[in-house]
């Protein structure tokens, strides 16, 4: 609203928000190259992506299957969390975190034993042991 308000093109948009930055958000200029620094639309991209990040990583580090929540569906929650967290990663990988995750959210230490037991190599495995 203020960029309408008093005009300012993309360049003071830029510069505005720069020294309107605190804490981890002022970090994430120093990631940014030079010309990125300066152009509003990298600027913000990086920092939507640096925080969308560490939003699907708390929602990660804290989902616990919840009281009438179907294994199905909270295998489904974290294969979408792991796979927005660590698009790039190769499928081996991102199957050994969901599965890791998906046991940690199990929330039933009798059902999360029986599912270690079972030496799960995906997490496909981990929920079928699960059921």
């Amino acid at each position: 609203m203020n960029s309408q308000l008093n005009w300012w093109d993309d360049k003071n948009k830029t510069q505005e928000l720069a020294v309107s930055l605190r804490g981890n958000a002022r970090s994430v200029l120093s990631d940014l190259s030079h010309e990125q620094r300066r152009n509003y639309h990298d600027f913000v991209t990086a920092l939507v992506s640096c925080f969308e990040q560490e939003l699907y990583r708390m929602e990660m580090k804290h989902h616990q299957c919840k009281q009438g929540e179907s294994l199905n569906k909270l295998a489904q929650v974290v294969k979408r969390l792991t796979n927005k967290l660590y698009p790039v990663a190769p499928v081996g990988v991102r199957e050994q975190l969901a599965r890791d995750c998906f046991l940690d959210a199990l929330n039933d230490p009798e059902v999360e034993w029986a599912v270690h037991q079972g030496k799960p190599k995906s997490m496909d495995d981990a929920a079928h042991l699960a059921l």
